[in-house]
C-alpha cells in the first residue's frame, strides 16, 4: 500500500511509546485483503497483531477505489477470503482486548459520563480515558445522581470483550 517504514521501524514505535506512556492505549486499524496479499503475508500480519497487543484495533476488508494504483492490480483476493481474514484478526483481537480489559479490574479510573444506560444495576455509560467514542468500547456506570459530562471516579468492577463495568468511588 505503498506505506513508508518497515516493522521494525513500527515494533520500535511501540516499545518506545510504551516505555515513555507505560499506561498508554494504543489503536490502530487494518486493512486486509489488498491485492497481491498472499497467505503468509496475512499470517506475519496476525502474529504481529499477536506480538503488538493492541488495546483496541479495527479491522477492514480492502475495497477496489477508482484512481488509485491499486485499482489497477490484477491480482484479486475474494471477497468471501477477505472476510474471512477480518474475521480471523477480530477474534484474536477478542482475546486481547478481553485480557487487557481483565487487567484493568480493581484499578481506579477517571470516567467521562454520557448518558443513561439500558444495562440493569448500571445506571450509565461513560468513558475512560482508554476509550475513544464512536470506535472503542464503553464502560457502564454504577452510580446516581450522575448526568452527561460528569468526571467521576470509579472503580472498575468486570468486563467483557470490549466494555468495562465499573462502580463509582
Amino acid at each position: 500500500m505503498n506505506r513508508r517504514g518497515g516493522s521494525e521501524q513500527i515494533r520500535k514505535a511501540i516499545v518506545d511509546v510504551r516505555t515513555i506512556i507505560p499506561d498508554v492505549a494504543l489503536r490502530t486499524s487494518i486493512i486486509v485483503g489488498f491485492p497481491g496479499e498472499t497467505r503468509m503475508n496475512f499470517n506475519r500480519l496476525l502474529a504481529f497483531i499477536r506480538e503488538a497487543r493492541f488495546d483496541h484495533l479495527g479491522v477492514f476488508t480492502y475495497s477496489r477505489e477508482e484512481g488509485t494504483v491499486a485499482a489497477s492490480f490484477t491480482s484479486r483476493i475474494s471477497e468471501k477470503e477477505r472476510e474471512t481474514r477480518r474475521q480471523l484478526l477480530m477474534e484474536e483481537q477478542a482475546i486481547i482486548s478481553w485480557e487487557i480489559n481483565h487487567s484493568l479490574i480493581g484499578s481506579s479510573q477517571e470516567f467521562l459520563i454520557e448518558g443513561k444506560s439500558n444495562i440493569p444495576h448500571f445506571s450509565f455509560v461513560g468513558r475512560c480515558r482508554r476509550q475513544a467514542p464512536e470506535v472503542d468500547g464503553i464502560t457502564y456506570v454504577k452510580g446516581e445522581n450522575l448526568v452527561p459530562g460528569d468526571i467521576v471516579n470509579c472503580k472498575i468492577t468486570a468486563n467483557n470483550d470490549y466494555d468495562l463495568f465499573a462502580e463509582r468511588s
